[in-house]
């Protein structure tokens, strides 16, 4: 599991103490577009909300779980 997300957001910070401990991989701030395409080109199946990175996960014909809010 990878973690991506703005270093700003509070939820995401949390989320990344916790699955830490089981072996997520915390990419959290330091990813920029480039990087993300990499680490998504990579990937089995993209799980989040509806964003940039789920529109980039679909445009690479990614399997997608989105999430509604």
């Amino acid at each position: 599991m990878v973690l991506v997300g703005l270093d700003r957001d509070e939820d995401a910070e949390l989320m990344a103490a916790q699955l830490g401990a089981a072996g997520a991989i915390n990419l959290i701030g330091i990813t920029d577009v480039g990087a993300l395409v990499g680490v998504l080109e990579r990937a089995m199946v993209f799980v989040g909300v509806d964003s940039g990175p789920a529109a980039l996960a679909r445009a690479l014909g990614m399997h997608a779980v989105i999430v509604g809010a």
